[in-house]
């Protein structure tokens, strides 16, 4: 099943507050119920609140949301002009916090169960649990809005949460933006994401412009008037995500000023407003079908917590619903790592964020992160991709010619092999390796286990097999933007007995007959590896350069047509970070 939730903001201007009764309006004529969540200058005006009781029905639900809080009340009571309540002072938020509960009960005769920011840290999170029990459900992040947004918006939106789900999960009191290892780690709430987003525009592009938000499509040009088809192949992609993991949750969130004539990337208010209530339309009729459950925040979340338990995985394979091409991605996100796949890469790992020394990243003026609130890579190809390439890929080579699997574009099949697990393939390639021709095979075994098992099986080969080496390379480097930061506490390893320390020497260090080779990286407490589950003939352990600034680890095998190589990529926790 879809879950699909209608998401409104009341905000305190006259114009918000008349399109925020069209919205309203639209859903009740649907019978679609909605969350609608209030900001804090709206609930001190009575006209506001008087909008909210007049227009809510009983399936409504309503709640807070921790945005557009600058106002003259704001300002007396809390002498500060930070605009962004993810980086207030922790003691204002605190204030803050109380301040909207109290006036939320005074007004309603009882406190919210659902909660909403561009970013929740993990403090806050955890202070409203503590404070506020009733509270279950949170939006907590903007699927990565980071670098790019930054600079997208002329450096003015400070919003930086890349490196976590795409989905709702239950966040680790460590960090909000990873998941919850079990019940212990977790913070009671459900997290959800502030919109949908286009997964393959997550790696490539300012994805605030393709999302489950009618007006930002607006903003990136893709309707024509009121028409805009890629809106309902997005919808219908969630859809689909529905049958890999048992259910899938599409969250629409139009905050009423993107439904008012003054907002100012809308050209035509009229076009807008006639594509919201489409979209709308359409998740009726799809909820007549049978394929999606309209419902709000709160409602969802008891669903997913009688479906979900705190360290399941979720899969998501996306195709391009833009341009529609035969280009996909596959995304894993469990409590060790968040990985995405490109096919277009040869099934390539492009973006790596693993989770295992659970790094601190609450905001705010008394934290080490102050304002950035991202978790870090070991590879993302959108950051430094190009000369320095970071990603996992596999080679092929008969000692005169090779080949890359990186340089192939292929398409992948995903199936569900029990809870919490899935393997995905790519098509078989024909490689050319001069004169001869090599057919191989590409799968991928994920779970909610640390452990991505990679299987290449070469099918045909019509030269010597004996001269076949395969070899499994792992690129990367920590970092959070695009300049690399200091490497140097960073030390390679290979089991047995070898280690390199990273020098910017460009040490290239082989070592026969390795079970493993990894690298220890302090600044995000952890161990990553490559594992030899099929016995490999040899690793190589190799430091960067000042022009390259990346390690490298790759193990080589002797394959045999027929033969499975199979690598496990792992990450554990370092014991002294």
């Amino acid at each position: 099943m879809l879950y699909t939730n209608i998401i409104h903001r009341v905000d305190a201007r006259a114009d918000s507050r008349e399109a925020m009764t069209f919205q309203w309006q639209a859903a009740r004529r649907l019978s679609i119920p909605t969350t609608t969540l209030l900001t804090y200058p709206a609930l001190f005006m009575d006209e506001a609140i008087a909008d909210v009781e007049k227009l809510r029905g009983e399936a409504d639900e309503l709640g807070l949301h921790f945005h557009n809080l600058q106002s003259p009340r704001f300002l007396e009571r809390f002498g500060t002009r930070e605009s962004a309540f993810w980086l207030l002072p922790q003691k204002i938020r605190i204030a803050l916090l109380d301040e909207m509960m109290t006036a939320f009960e005074r007004r309603f005769g009882h406190l919210p169960k659902s909660v909403g920011g561009y970013i929740i840290d993990a403090w806050t999170l955890a202070h409203i649990k503590k404070t506020y029990p009733t509270v279950e459900t949170a939006i907590t992040s903007c699927f990565e809005e980071g670098v790019k947004m930054f600079y997208g918006n002329n450096r003015n939106w400070f919003l930086f949460s890349d490196g976590g789900p795409w989905n709702p999960y239950f966040p680790s009191r460590a960090n909000a933006l990873v998941p919850a290892a079990d019940a212990e780690e977790a913070i009671d709430i459900v997290a959800m994401p502030h919109l949908n987003r286009d997964m393959i525009m997550a790696l490539n592009s300012r994805d605030d412009l393709f999302a489950s938000h009618p007006g930002n499509l607006f903003r990136a040009r893709i309707n024509e008037g009121a028409e805009c088809p890629y809106l309902f192949r997005f919808i219908e992609a969630w859809e689909r995500q529905a049958a890999l993991n048992g259910w899938s949750y599409l969250n629409i969130f139009v905050s009423s000023p993107w439904m008012s004539a003054n907002h100012w990337a809308i050209g035509n208010i009229d076009d807008a407003r006639t594509l919201y209530t489409r979209m709308l339309e359409d998740l009726k009729a799809r909820e007549e079908r049978g394929t999606n459950a309209n419902t709000t925040m709160d409602a969802f979340g008891t669903v997913f917590r009688n479906r979900v338990r705190p360290g399941d995985a979720t899969l998501c394979h996306w195709k391009d619903e833009i341009k529609q091409s035969k280009r996909e991605v596959v995304w894993v996100v469990n409590s060790h790592h968040r990985c995405a796949f490109d096919m277009n890469r040869g099934g390539a790992l492009v973006d790596f964020r693993p989770y295992a020394g659970r790094l601190d990243g609450n905001l705010g003026p008394e934290c080490p992160a102050l304002w950035n609130g991202n978790y870090p890579f070991l590879i993302s190809t959108e950051h430094c991709g190009g000369h320095w390439n970071t990603a996992q890929y596999a080679s092929l080579s008969n000692g005169i010619h090779s080949f890359t699997t990186t340089d192939r574009r292929t398409r992948a099949t995903v199936e569900q092999t029990g809870e919490n697990a899935w393997t995905f393939r790519t098509e078989t390639l024909r490689i050319k390796l001069g004169e001869h021709t090599l057919v191989l095979q590409s799968t991928w075994e994920v779970s909610a286990g640390a452990g991505i098992r990679i299987r290449r099986t070469v099918l045909e080969y019509d030269g010597d097999p004996a001269a076949l080496r395969l070899t499994e390379t792992f690129l990367g480097r920590p970092g959070l933007h695009e300049y690399p930061g200091d490497l140097r506490e960073i030390t390679l390893h290979a089991a047995p007995g070898t280690r390199l320390p990273f020098t910017y020497s460009s040490e290239a260090k082989k070592i026969p007959d390795p079970h493993a080779v990894g690298a220890d990286i302090p600044s995000l407490g952890l161990h990553v590896a490559l594992e030899a589950l099929t016995p490999a003939t040899e690793g190589l352990l190799g430091d960067g350069w000042l022009f390259k600034p990346c390690f490298q680890l790759a193990l080589t095998y002797a394959p045999k047509p027929g033969e499975d190589i199979i690598t496990c990529l792992t990450t554990r926790p370092l014991k002294n970070p």
